[in-house]
């Protein structure tokens, strides 16, 4: 329980991290909402990882993250879990006039 509790705020800390990396990265434009926890295996359920096909923006937001990620550490391996993972996809609805 004490790893899962240090997880969390880690991955807070994390998060923050993350954000200010991104504020100097003119590489990371700012038109997708991307958060990533990281967590540590021993510490939590076993969930089964299965590749998904990406579409092209969120494989640029992983780069990113893992570009991220191997500036504070080298020795760890990411598994990205997608099933645990959500998506909303916002549209605009564009109104035709015929004049």
């Amino acid at each position: 329980m004490k790893g899962m509790v240090t997880d969390l705020l880690l991955a807070k800390k994390n998060h923050s991290q993350f954000n200010e990396y991104l504020s100097n990265n003119p590489l990371a434009s700012r038109g997708i909402d991307f958060t990533v926890t990281v967590l540590t295996t021993g510490f939590w359920p076993s969930y089964k990882s299965s590749d998904l096909c990406l579409p092209a923006e969120m494989v640029k937001w992983v780069e990113v993250f893992m570009e991220f990620y191997h500036t504070k550490t080298k020795h760890r391996k990411l598994t990205w879990i997608y099933s645990l993972g959500t998506c909303s996809v916002n549209g605009l609805r564009k109104l035709l006039s015929w004049f």
